[in-house]
């Protein structure tokens, strides 16, 4: 029995997956977890997240040595599932990424196939919606950098889909495999993930890290 707020320590667990599962039938609300790592002095939060989830399974592994997830499509490199939206929360703490230096997120792109309307619009998409500055200011002033040093103004809010392994074949984001980018002052942002009722592909993956001034 589990009531609001129940409390476990998973004492010895060094990784765990997460599954979320739904059937063909009624939808009720969902779920809100917290996870901390902890030691014997205390425990510390690694990320809040938040999911909101219809259509299908959704998988996310957690590392706390480094505060990296690798996030995929569900089913991934299956096909995904038609009908999903699906919303992840990443939110960078003031205990802990903020205590040690951090100044924002940094996201590799390894794999993306998401249903494309032609060159310039999406069936099925991904979208980084940013939802918090480190210092406060408006997040619409956000810019991402890749690691070449070019700046994205539009990086932001976008939906994003098309075929990575094809030149040119990425619709919203000009994007190859293992596209890096560095989305500076972004403290927290929600990761969106929606597909239609017509034709699925492989999904998507990529590499979610926070890191440091220094």
């Amino acid at each position: 029995i589990i009531e609001a707020d129940t409390t476990f320590n998973l004492d010895n667990l060094k990784s765990f997956n997460l599954i979320f599962h739904t059937d063909g039938t009624t939808a009720e609300r969902g779920y809100d977890l917290e996870l901390s790592w902890y030691s014997s002095s205390g425990s510390n939060e690694i990320f809040v997240v938040e999911e909101e989830n219809v259509g299908g399974w959704s998988y996310t592994s957690y590392s706390s040595s480094d505060w990296s997830s690798i996030l995929q499509s569900p089913n991934y490199p299956s096909p995904y599932d038609h009908d999903v939206y699906q919303q992840t929360t990443f939110v960078s703490l003031d205990t802990d990424q903020l205590n040690a230096g951090a100044v924002g997120f940094q996201i590799k792109f390894k794999d993306l196939q998401l249903e494309n309307s032609g060159s310039s619009s999406c069936y099925d998409y991904i979208k980084i919606e940013p939802t918090e500055t480190f210092d406060g200011s408006p997040v619409a002033d956000l810019v991402a950098v890749d690691v070449n040093g070019n700046a994205y103004v539009d990086f932001f809010n976008i939906p994003i889909c098309g075929d990575i392994d094809v030149a040119g074949g990425t619709v919203g984001l000009t994007l190859s495999q293992d596209a890096t980018f560095q989305l500076d002052n972004l403290k927290s942002f929600n990761f969106i993930f929606y597909t239609d009722s017509s034709n699925t592909q492989r999904g998507y993956k990529f590499d979610l890290y926070w890191y440091s001034g220094s």
